[in-house]
């Protein structure tokens, strides 16, 4: 099982960005502690942020804590969390989701990935090989098999069966047959009845250790980099100090960015859940000056993105992956 604790809270900076202003905590609304299973839990409800500035106060976020184990989280969207879905957390991480009021999140313990084959495996399947060869070496088939050619073989037959059930019977009697002890036993009497002496357990200690030095032997792990093919919404501005759309809601988006190519600034802020909060040139969205780029890959808004500008015809690149 695995813990988090999820806090919602509100910035101090109205709008969204990973700037050291606007990831500056301003007050925690409310906190819960979940414990997450094999099975999706939700979070309660996302309450209202309100902002002393006069910010959205539906806007805010959810900053989440692992406490133990790890989990993968999905939002803004209906469908539950999953292991090919939403953003993994490993116990001691953290992670700031924007949220709107009402939206919950969605949890799910985190399996471990199966080992990375290396050299020891290759070994492994070499030895199995070699053990199944072994096995199925020397079994010729031809026609139908008597019992004398099973016995040849060493197979099972009725003789050989019962021949093998009075072996199991005596060794059965032996275990079981009481150990007269007279005295305190010494080490010779010990070792003659084949139970554990100081040499013995030395032996078996120097056999574990070797069979521990071999399992917890180096293995060769290759990482790859993620390559993540990323969208053109390179545009320009429309019309005037007029807020028109940049990208639309994507719930698959890890992360965007935008250059401001011209010699005005640009503003962007994400519309919200409704679709309906334009950006403004002013305090309440993200300002990106004259020859700036600005990337967002650690709190990415899944909303549609709005932008401004003061003047007709300024340019800016802008992709999304």
């Amino acid at each position: 099982m695995a813990k988090v604790r999820v806090e919602w809270v509100r910035l101090s900076a109205p709008g969204f960005g990973s700037g050291a202003q606007s990831n500056d905590l301003a007050a925690v609304i409310s906190a819960q502690v979940l414990t997450v299973g094999a099975t999706p839990v939700q979070t309660a409800a996302a309450p209202s942020f309100p902002s002393p500035s006069g910010g959205d106060p539906t806007i805010g976020f959810a900053r989440v804590s692992g406490l133990l184990g790890a989990v993968n989280i999905a939002w803004g969207g209906s469908a539950p969390a999953a292991e090919t879905s939403g953003v993994r957390l490993e116990a001691g991480g953290q992670v700031l989701i924007e949220v709107i009021t009402g939206q919950t999140l969605s949890l799910i313990e985190a399996v471990d990935p199966p080992p990375v084959k290396g050299v020891q495996d290759a070994a492994g399947e070499a030895t199995l090989v070699s053990i199944l060869a072994a096995l199925t070496s020397g079994l010729q088939v031809t026609g139908p098999l008597t019992a004398a050619q099973l016995s040849t073989a060493g197979l099972s037959t009725a003789s050989n069966q019962g021949a093998a059930n009075t072996s199991l019977a005596g060794i059965l009697t032996a275990l079981q047959s009481a150990v007269s002890v007279t005295g305190p036993l010494t080490n010779a009497q010990l070792a003659a009845a084949g139970l554990s002496t100081a040499a013995n357990q030395g032996t078996a200690n120097a056999s574990l250790a070797s069979i521990l030095a071999a399992l917890q032997g180096t293995l060769d792990v290759v990482a790859h980099p993620l390559r993540v093919e990323a969208t053109n919404r390179s545009s320009t501005i429309a019309a005037a100090a007029t807020a028109q759309d940049l990208m639309a809601a994507n719930a698959a988006r890890k992360g965007w960015r935008v250059q401001n190519q011209s010699a005005c600034d640009l503003y962007v802020r994400s519309k919200g859940a409704a679709g309906s909060t334009l950006a403004t040139a002013d305090q309440n969205s993200f300002k990106i000056e004259a020859g700036a780029t600005w990337t967002e890959d650690a709190h990415v808004s899944l909303y549609a993105l709005s932008i401004i500008g003061a003047a007709a015809g300024q340019a800016f690149f802008a992709e999304e992956w």
